[in-house]
């Protein structure tokens, strides 16, 4: 396994759930020029020196036991090696600066200390601008990360919640709702894919990731997190869907309704996420 400087698109890990495996981890080193280390690998992998340019490093797969544990200088709570899963916060979005333990400026603190922490960063809500405010968030927290060759998460809110309360993705023609939505206003996966398309990619090209992008060019890992709250068409609701009906009939079975409407979302949300992925750059 070897990191390496690439586009964002190659490095960003997009998902509604995560789950994060013992079988890898990062290390948090308090020095100075500490860096968070690759523990680990997959079985059967072959361990390889890093890129010139990477912030990373690896390591040969070691026995999770205390005996076998390398002996470290570091110093903190969390001091020397250990397997995933790293700390974060889920509440690194808001937006308050008295909210002293969701800061960068905090966050990156845990692990100048030796705290195995992910900096977690609020990803900003749809076409939010460059202020002021994300100059004094994001700046010298974005900088130190960087330097230390750190991976960062990036949290956000429903990605998909556009297509419902946003225009022109909202608006259907007069006197019926917009054709991906149902009549009361949920996702409803049976219409076209291009809205949901259209929506990764003015996430991914919005003012906050663009500089984001610039300010950080070369992270190892990124992994940005979707609230996963949207209004979504449910099974009870495809037996009434106008749509549904017109491509499968009235006879489906409950069985069927469901698998169709799983494998119909799965389509659109991967829509999403690789137009989001083919609009990032750097």
């Amino acid at each position: 396994m070897r990191f390496h400087p690439t586009p964002w698109a190659q490095r960003v890990f997009l998902g509604l759930i995560v789950l994060l495996s013992s079988a890898a981890g990062f290390a948090a080193d308090s020095s100075e020029d500490g860096q968070f280390q690759l523990l680990a690998q997959k079985p059967g992998a072959t361990a390889r020196a890093p890129s010139s340019g990477s912030a990373m490093t690896t390591a040969t797969p070691q026995p999770e036991t205390a005996a076998a544990l390398p002996k470290s200088p570091r110093t903190g709570q969390c001091s020397g090696r250990y397997p995933l899963p790293l700390a974060t916060h889920w509440t690194a979005h808001r937006k308050e600066a008295a909210v002293r333990s969701t800061h960068p400026d905090w966050q990156l603190e845990q692990v100048a200390s030796g705290h195995h922490w992910l900096p977690t960063f609020y990803m900003g809500e749809f076409a939010q601008p460059w202020d002021a405010w994300a100059d004094s968030y994001y700046v010298a927290a974005i900088r130190e990360s960087r330097r230390r060759g750190l991976p960062i998460a990036l949290v956000s809110t429903q990605w998909e919640h556009v297509l419902y309360d946003r225009a022109p993705w909202n608006e259907g023609k007069p006197g019926s709702p917009a054709p991906h939505l149902t009549a009361d206003g949920k996702l409803d996966p049976f219409g076209p894919a291009e809205p949901w398309a259209e929506v990764g990619h003015s996430w991914a090209s919005g003012p906050i990731l663009q500089k984001l992008q610039q300010l950080y060019p070369d992270p190892p890992y990124v992994v940005l997190f979707s609230n996963n709250e949207a209004k979504r068409m449910r099974q009870p609701d495809v037996e009434n869907s106008a749509r549904f009906r017109q491509l499968y009939g009235t006879q489906a079975t409950e069985e069927f309704r469901r698998r169709k409407l799983g494998d119909q979302f799965i389509g659109r949300y991967k829509t999403m996420v690789e137009s989001f992925r083919s609009s990032l750059g750097s």
